[in-house]
C-alpha cells in the first residue's frame, strides 16, 4: 500500500532514518516542523538530517 520501513540491527544508526523525500514532500516537512518547533529544539536531525 505504499508504506516504508526500516530496521536497525547491530549496524550503522547514523545514516537517514527514513527513505528519500521528493523537494516537494521535504518542503512540507520542513514548514510542519517549523510550525511546531520554531527553535528546532525537539529532536533535531532524528528522521531526516536535514530536518
Amino acid at each position: 500500500a505504499g508504506g516504508q520501513v526500516s530496521l536497525f540491527r547491530g549496524g550503522d544508526r547514523h545514516g537517514e532514518v527514513m527513505h528519500h523525500q521528493p523537494e516537494a514532500l521535504k518542503a512540507i516537512q520542513r514548514r510542519v516542523k517549523n510550525s511546531f518547533d520554531p527553535d528546532n529544539i525537539f529532536n533535531p536531525g532524528r528522521l531526516y538530517s536535514w530536518l
